[in-house]
């Protein structure tokens, strides 16, 4: 009979070969997981990158096609008082409709009725508690056009030439309202609003604002706006002595992040590129969330002993883009030559009595009116003055659709 033995690992064996596979497991970690962080940082930047062109995309595709823009900056304010008066946002609707639609009739020859929209960029003042820096908010008007009492006088404006030269000026006033037209450092002339019916543009909100961005836009990163031509712009760790946050501390520095601020594009002239209808530019910011806070920090920039300016610094990791766009219908809407020139009617009126003037045959008359003449510019940008602190933006905007007039056959 031969005796057989089985035999095995002995427990010490099977701890040292836990041991080793531990240590190899360790090791091969030690590189995944680097890896694995890179490649969800990447993707984190990519899918941000993609949000912020989405952000363009929906600007781009909301007033390329507009017919009237108005951008403020800052907050709302009346443009046409002879100073800076904030004003809510239902208040720059009626000015909206009654700079662009003031007098129009449609079909009927009743008083235009159409919409307007509104696009609200926060880069502060959040409407919500819950929200971000960088949300938007979409909200629409309804509007029935005003009829403003036109008013009209002639200064004095003598030439070498022609001592009894006379300037004359136009304006109009509104129901209870009273009217003043200045002309250079002659004193200003001044009229109440004769009796009648002289309404402003009557508006009314349609529902509530909507969100236009969806909430995982701000899981990582918030998002900062600004108008017109710029870019970001690192700065130089020999220069970061010159900025402080608003506490007066200095800025902390680490070889694992870096600063950056906003400044403007130049020209071949080496001037700030300008902004209008022929070169409207929104930019969109994106910088990281973490624990420690936002990272936008309101800064003071010291430019030389005596001047200081309030600015933002961005600390990186951060993501700029710009949407360009020449608004097609703003511009066109000037233009006499242009197929997409389009003329509003009204009622003609006697200047500073507001009377409907009438033909021969006791007919009411009605007269073309050009709306980048009478009406204004077509698209405008408002900044407010330096001492309004906010930084949010607002565009009010009209699509060609819901404010055409009708083709009115007119003497």
């Amino acid at each position: 009979m031969v005796k057989t033995t089985k035999k095995g690992f002995t427990l010490i064996e099977l701890i040292i070969v836990v041991a080793l596979f531990s240590i190899i497991l360790t090791l091969v970690m030690s590189f995944i997981d680097p890896v694995s962080k890179l490649m969800t940082k990447t993707s984190t930047k990519e899918r941000t990158a993609a949000y912020v062109d989405n952000i363009s995309d929906y600007v781009d595709k909301s007033i390329r096609y507009a017919k009237f823009v108005r951008v403020y900056e800052g907050e709302y304010s009346d443009m046409h008082e002879l100073t800076y008066t904030p004003i809510t946002e239902k208040q720059a609707v009626e000015s909206f409709c009654d700079d662009y639609f003031d007098g129009a009739l449609n079909k009927d020859n009743a008083h235009l009725e159409g919409k307007v929209h509104i696009l609200s960029f926060y880069n502060d003042n959040m409407p919500d508690a819950k929200d971000k820096p960088g949300v938007i908010y979409e909200g629409e008007y309804k509007f029935t056009a005003g009829d403003s009492c036109p008013i009209s006088h002639d200064f004095e404006a003598p030439t070498p030439e022609n001592p009894d030269e006379k300037e004359t000026i136009t304006g109009r006033v509104f129901k209870d309202e009273v009217g003043v037209l200045t002309y250079g450092e002659a004193t200003p002339w001044t009229i109440n609003c004769p009796a009648g019916d002289f309404p402003r543009a009557k508006v009314e909100k349609v529902g509530t604002d909507k969100s236009v961005l969806n909430p995982e836009h701000f899981v990582d990163y918030s998002y900062f706006y600004n108008v017109g031509y710029y870019e970001l712009e690192p700065i130089k760790p020999s220069e970061l002595s010159e900025y402080s946050d608003l506490s007066g501390k200095e800025l902390p520095t680490s070889d694992k992040y870096y600063y950056s601020r906003i400044v403007p594009m130049k020209d071949n002239s080496s001037n700030n590129m300008s902004v209008g209808a022929a070169n409207f530019s929104l930019n969109v910011l994106s910088y990281q969330n973490n624990t420690k806070g936002l990272n936008m920090i309101s800064a003071n920039h010291t430019i030389d002993e005596s001047t200081t300016e309030a600015v933002n610094i961005f600390k990186s990791p951060a993501y700029i883009s710009s949407s360009s766009m020449t608004l097609k219908n703003c511009v066109a809407s000037g233009l006499k030559d242009s197929d997409l020139y389009e003329k509003y009617f009204r009622y003609a009126q006697t200047a500073n009595t507001g009377v409907v003037k009438t033909d021969s045959e006791d007919e009411k008359i009605i007269e073309a009116i050009d709306p980048k003449e009478y009406y204004s510019r077509t698209f405008e940008y408002i900044k407010a003055d330096s001492s309004v602190s906010s930084k949010n933006i607002y565009i009010i905007y009209a699509l060609p659709e819901e404010v055409s007039p009708s083709q009115i056959e007119y003497k």
